[in-house]
């Protein structure tokens, strides 16, 4: 407490009303009261407390950064590294380089990474079978199903060094991945073409190397393949590939057609050998992912 002729002043001087000047009391004018504390606590002047409320603000500051998002947040990974890599996977805003307004995206934080996820499939919810304005700016629920949209696509992988991770499950509960070391979409002139540097790793059969160099195409626009109007499909597509289709038509057990040994239109990402037999499994959960350049 603070004394002043054995009467406690210290609400009048540190209490909000005034300051150093906001007593009768001599000592607390000129500066030269002192703190009584317990013993071993060393004496205090108005000074010591000033430097005490300097440090009390800084660190305030320092907490005000940390809850208040930076101007630069450019995809997920710089999220989770400025978080000192403890922010949750959920629904972010990012500012794409080059690009004068604002994304919302969905960030998963998960092995020591913050990946911006371009796609997801996961319930049939949300119809992939879209325009080229559909998908070049983007549609769906970033909570459920979407497609980030082309531009922003196109913004993010050439704002540094991407890899991409595309993780995949089936409906008889097999999961795998395919993670590629590099990865680049153009922009519209080029019509988004798919850019796959070397460097693959996984679970999964590398399919995507199918659709490298190959441009972006969907049934209203598609010249080269012609393959989106028979998948009813979207994509990176090749007349001379049928995997992978993961825009296609998302069926389940219960609502894929039984006459047909293989669907042309299903959601796909390679062909599966089970004791020398080729078989189609449906996908369940599709997602594709970026972070700065894999390892």
């Amino acid at each position: 407490m603070i004394l002043c002729n054995d009467k406690t002043v210290a609400g009048d001087v540190i209490g909000g009303r005034g300051g150093r000047g906001s007593t009768d009391c001599p000592a607390v004018k000129n500066g030269t009261w002192t703190f009584r504390a317990p013993v071993g606590f060393p004496p205090a002047t108005w000074e010591h407390l000033e430097q005490h409320l300097q440090t009390d603000e800084e660190r305030l500051e320092q907490v005000k950064r940390r809850l208040d998002p930076p101007e630069m947040w450019i995809d997920c990974s710089a999220i989770f590294h400025w978080s000192n890599r403890v922010a949750r996977s959920g629904v972010y805003t990012i500012r794409l380089a080059g690009a004068n307004r604002t994304v919302p995206v969905y960030c998963r934080m998960e092995g020591g990474q913050g990946w911006t996820v371009l796609m997801r499939r996961q319930d049939g919810s949300v119809d992939f079978y879209r325009t080229w304005e559909e998908y070049k700016v983007g549609f769906g629920n970033l909570s459920t199903e979407f497609w980030l949209g082309n531009d922003n696509i196109h913004l993010l992988t050439n704002q540094a060094r991407y890899g991409l991770r595309v993780d995949l499950e089936t409906f008889d509960g097999e999961s795998s991945y395919a993670q590629y070391r590099s990865f680049s979409v153009l922009d519209e002139a080029s019509k988004y073409k798919l850019s796959l540097g070397s460097g693959f790793s996984g679970t999964a059969r590398n399919a995507l190397h199918f659709r490298n160099n190959k441009a972006f195409a969907t049934w209203d626009s598609d010249t080269a393949t012609k393959k989106a109007l028979k998948f009813r499909s979207a994509g990176w597509l090749s007349k001379n590939a049928l995997f992978p289709n993961l825009n296609g038509v998302y069926y389940t057990p219960q609502t894929v057609p039984t006459q047909n040994r293989f669907l042309r239109d299903a959601i796909r990402w390679y062909v599966r050998r089970d004791k020398g037999r080729k078989s189609y499994p449906l996908l369940k959960f599709v997602e594709l992912r970026v972070a700065p350049e894999l390892t």
